[in-house]
């Protein structure tokens, strides 16, 4: 992937699930729909892979967006948080809210510290993201029930991972 980067919003909250591409492109592709970074009300982290964590010192740094991150994932990206103002710890599994959405982490299997997928709800309506699903879990499953949006981005292929050309032991650990 060159980069996760997904607006969620409703009239009163705007939030980003990953921060993936670069700062200037995110604030670029806000103003295509009439938004600035001052409008977004928080950046969700899904994993510490660049893909989706390269735009938070612009975004959470430059312009004061809260990012919310499980414990493992922060370390992970210490130096992409570093210059973020506000990091808020989640734990997966255990929601909150921001403004009128509720958010509803999960762990997902992905070859990184501690990967989630995120339902994010407003009263009766949901939506499911996960990027770099690795393979449907017991839990993925369960939470795809109901969703009326689903963004899935799954990248394992075995077969793949096999015949390429990243080292036996990437391949082992993957």
């Amino acid at each position: 992937s060159r980069g996760n980067c997904t607006l969620v919003a409703t009239s009163t909250t705007r939030i980003l699930i990953d921060a993936g591409i670069s700062g200037r492109e995110t604030i670029r592709r806000l103003s295509l729909l009439g938004l600035s970074p001052e409008d977004l009300d928080a950046i969700l982290v899904g994993h510490e892979h660049s893909d989706h964590v390269q735009g938070l010192p612009v975004l959470a740094g430059r312009h004061g967006i809260p990012v919310y991150i499980n414990r493992e994932t922060a370390r992970a990206a210490e130096e992409k948080l570093a210059k973020a103002g506000t990091v808020r710890i989640f734990t997966n599994g255990q929601p909150w809210e921001i403004g009128d959405l509720t958010i509803l982490p999960f762990s997902v299997f992905h070859d990184a510290q501690d990967p989630v997928g995120f339902v994010v709800r407003q009263g009766e309506i949901s939506i499911l993201a996960a990027t770099d699903l690795g393979m449907p879990t017991r839990l993925v499953r369960e939470r795809l029930k109901g969703n009326r949006v689903v963004i899935l981005e799954s990248n394992h292929d075995p077969t793949m991972l096999m015949n390429g050309n990243r080292p036996w032991r990437l391949k082992q650990r993957i």
